[in-house]
């Protein structure tokens, strides 16, 4: 989700839903009354000031902005307000003349403050890696990896994320933003409002989108160009969601076995040492040819399923025995709780090597707590809005959701074209348009190799059937060290920096 993400940015659910007919009333129910919608408070004024850092190397003197941008309705009411974190580098030149950058995390229901304070801001927290908890102090340190001096950075939050939402917080207000479509909608209206208030319409346009962020950067970037008049010179994934397709369990479904095949295999391969992507590429050949063969065939050869089960279990490190009885299509929850189960740990679905305590270790089913997903939440959401309130003097009565469980429960899946059946949720097909429509377009798409909730060879398989449209290079994969938020690790976060530069160079 960040990561969540899905971070990141995060996922917390995979929910595909159409539209539900009314609840049933007893016959002796009274009719409510309508209720008044009470509004909320209106949003504080934006608030700028003059920061800077000290880095190896280089100092980095920048204007740094906490606000809001209103957003209407297509009758031109105010409905809700999108809560806003913007840097601009002071570089004693016109801004114009400068990247700029519009990054957002996951879930659906993740705010920025993952990629915010976890990768791209000028200032980091550390979260996330094996040993870190819910009670480390949070505080921050100048980030040396910060994207600020090659890009001016807005980390946008989502309606009923961070500090944005609705007026009322009602129902039917939310639904206009709680939705693939809708949020597609209302994030690029937002960039498209952001740019012509402060001028930037002719700057160079970035998108960074993190976990469920790959659905929302490819749609973002494909409507800014065909229906908001604003072009897009690069996107940076960080372990995305592309298609749900490889992400949905079932017996029947194959796809993401073969897709998260490889990651698991990196979890285990890491407890001996450092995993290259070169040692991967044996579990590739054998999870896209033999594994996804003898999955797909009759299951009535007990001596290829002991096969599969045995070859399976060695590459992931559980049980052959286990691996049979689950008919070597093994779930992330499932092997989260397995791998460690004899010690009573359970590893993070979002980065295996990443321990914590199996709170119900003698329970039927894996009923833990993710070690990041949940371990995280304390550290940064008060890091978050300590830093707003506190360093950027932005003063706001209001809870700060971080992650908000109610708008991925609510969240509209429903991407049917046409008042036609539900489709899964997928941004291949707008990525592929908007890298065909601008040849000037580039993309690099990065994961941990340990991640195992969207898995990188997912991501693989997309990438390879692609068109090219005349350079292969525009569409381009980055694996390194870790997992879902891989950027936690300092030198994960210094290659995702170093790939992100040649990219901005490029343009």
């Amino acid at each position: 989700m960040h990561a969540l993400s899905v971070s990141l940015s995060a996922i917390l659910a995979i929910v595909l839903t159409a539209a539900s007919p009314p609840p049933l009333l007893a016959a002796d129910t009274p009719a409510k009354a309508a209720e008044k919608p009470v509004e909320r408070p209106a949003m504080p004024a934006d608030v700028t000031s003059e920061q800077h850092i000290s880095l190896p190397g280089r100092a980095l003197k920048y204007h740094v902005t906490a606000g809001s941008l209103p957003m209407m309705n297509a009758k031109g009411e105010h409905k809700a307000d999108i809560f806003y974190i913007a840097y601009v580098l002071d570089t004693g030149k016109p801004s114009v003349d400068r990247p700029i950058t519009f990054a957002f995390n996951g879930g659906p229901g993740a705010a920025s403050a993952y990629l915010h304070l976890g990768a791209l801001g000028p200032r980091r927290l550390e979260f996330g890696n094996d040993g870190d908890s819910p009670s480390t102090p949070p505080r921050l340190s100048d980030n040396p990896d910060t994207w600020l001096d090659f890009t001016d950075l807005v980390f946008i939050d989502p309606v009923g994320t961070g500090y944005s939402s609705t007026l009322t917080n009602t129902d039917e207000d939310n639904k206009a933003y709680w939705g693939v479509s809708q949020d597609v909608d209302s994030l690029a209206s937002f960039i498209a409002h952001y740019l012509t208030k402060t001028g930037r319409l002719t700057s160079p346009h970035y998108l960074v989108g993190e976990s469920y962020g790959g659905i929302r950067a490819p749609k973002i970037a494909h409507h800014l160009q065909t229906q908001e008049g604003v072009g897009i010179n690069g996107i940076v994934l960080l372990s995305p969601a592309l298609d749900y397709s490889f992400l949905s369990d079932g017996a029947l479904t194959l796809l993401p076995d073969m897709a998260r095949l490889p990651s698991l295999a990196a979890v285990a391969l890491s407890a001996r040492g450092p995993v290259t992507p070169d040692m991967l590429k044996p579990v590739e050949q054998y999870a896209a040819g033999d594994y996804l063969l003898d999955l797909a065939h009759d299951r009535a050869d007990p001596a290829a399923q002991d096969r599969v089960a045995a070859k399976v279990a060695g590459l992931i490190g559980l049980d052959p025995k286990l691996v049979g009885r689950l008919g070597s299509q093994i779930d992330i929850r499932t092997y989260a709780r397995e791998l460690h189960r004899d010690d009573g740990m359970v590893t993070s679905i979002y980065d295996g090597t990443v321990k914590g305590f199996d709170a119900f270790p003698h329970s039927a089913r894996p009923e833990f707590e993710d070690p990041i997903l949940q371990g995280t939440t304390a550290p940064v959401s008060s890091a978050i809005v300590d830093y707003i309130q506190g360093a950027l003097g932005y003063k706001i009565d209001q809870p700060y959701h971080l992650l908000s469980y109610e708008v991925n429960g609510k969240w509209d899946w429903n991407v049917s074209s046409q008042g036609g059946e539900p489709r899964i949720p997928s941004s291949v097909d707008d990525l592929t348009q908007a890298l065909a429509l601008d040849p000037h377009l580039k993309v690099i798409i990065a994961h941990g190799m340990t991640d195992t909730i969207t898995p990188y060879f997912a991501t693989k398989y997309i990438i390879d059937h692609v068109p090219a449209f005349g350079d292969g290079s525009r569409l381009q994969l980055k694996l390194y060290p870790g997992g879902h938020m891989n950027y936690s690790r300092d030198a994960s976060r210094a290659a995702l920096r170093a790939d992100a530069v040649k990219l901005y160079s490029a343009n």
